[in-house]
């Protein structure tokens, strides 16, 4: 008798560390769920942290939490169990679905809550650094050591797709002399400030912080795309013309020719409709608040975040703007 006891007891506990360990995953637990979403340093990362407290607040039972990401690598992180909603853009949200590139294969299961804002990448250079264009570095084989921010994030890999276009690479860049610096944006600015790149992009709402402060502490110039290359990005990759209207930065005198990603929240089709509805929610209903924490809120548009966003929306969202009439 004391044997089957013992023996019951034993499978009772093992099935219980068995049930322990299914519901550690993150889309595997009702309990903890994770917010993915950009460097420390950018825009993204402040806006998880508050999303995240938001959530905590009106959400009993729950524990949401935000960690640093990058706009290539979440989803990613979302597809795979890692994290269970995700900041990136519209045209890697169709890459991942289709598993194109940066992807080598198709990420299932994303679903997007909300377009959030249209984006600009900025790409600035030091008047003393003799830069004029990208034709200029590729055409003249220019030294130049760059901080295009970590790699896995839509800045980096908006960075490829570009020098691609005007005919070199990051081994071209490297065999030139030069070095690519994978560092966050605020890394990159410590490197700009003390004169160790000569060339500091990042794919940001403008007016953003760091390029602010870097056109201030150092005279710079702005680095265009031209028509034809803006054309090809398009064809080729979903990439929108975008304009960083003149005066935005210290010494800026004209416009600027670039290109976007729409930003886009997105989750796992597994999390629950009640749970994204409510997420969704507080987008609309807090939007004067999250703009306090960083002002790319002031562009987000409830009746226009179900648009554009790459990729369907999940049930939960798509019940939101149902409601409250902005989606038929």
């Amino acid at each position: 008798m004391k044997r089957i006891i013992f023996f019951v007891s034993l499978i009772l506990i093992l099935a219980a560390c068995g049930s322990s360990e299914e519901s550690s995953g993150s889309q595997g637990s009702s309990q903890d769920l994770t917010i993915t979403t950009g460097a420390q340093g950018g825009s993204w990362y402040p806006i998880g942290g508050a999303l995240a407290e938001l959530m905590n607040e009106n959400i009993d039972g729950m524990t949401f939490s935000s960690v640093p990401g990058g706009g290539t690598s979440n989803p990613k992180s979302v597809a795979t169990g890692k994290a269970d909603i995700g900041f990136s853009y519209n045209s890697t949200l169709v890459s991942a679905q289709e598993g194109t590139d940066p992807y080598n294969k198709k990420l299932d299961g994303l679903k997007a809550v909300a377009k959030v804002y249209d984006m600009a990448w900025h790409v600035i250079t030091p008047e003393s650094s003799g830069i004029t264009s990208f034709e200029d570095i590729a055409e003249n084989q220019i030294r130049v050591n760059w901080a295009p921010n970590k790699k896995g994030t839509g800045d980096e890999w908006i960075t490829t797709k570009v020098i691609e276009e005007y005919g070199f690479n990051y081994d071209d860049i490297e065999s030139w002399g030069g070095k690519m610096n994978f560092v966050s944006i605020s890394d990159g600015l410590s490197l700009w400030r003390d004169g160790h790149v000569n060339l500091y992009s990042a794919h940001t709402l403008p007016p953003q912080s760091s390029f602010i402060e870097a056109t201030m502490s150092v005279d710079s110039n702005f680095l265009s795309i031209s028509d034809k290359v803006l054309q090809s990005l398009n064809e080729k990759y979903g990439l929108v013309e975008a304009t960083i209207p003149a005066g935005t930065y210290e010494g800026q005198n004209e416009d600027v020719k670039t290109v976007t990603m729409p930003m886009t929240i997105f989750a796992h089709e597994d999390v629950s409709e009640d749970v994204i509805y409510h997420f969704t929610k507080l987008l609309d209903e807090e939007t004067e608040y999250l703009t306090t924490v960083h002002q790319v809120f002031k562009n987000f548009d409830i009746e226009t975040a179900w648009k554009d966003t790459g990729i369907d929306l999940h049930p939960g969202a798509q019940k939101y703007y149902e409601e409250i009439g902005v989606m038929e």
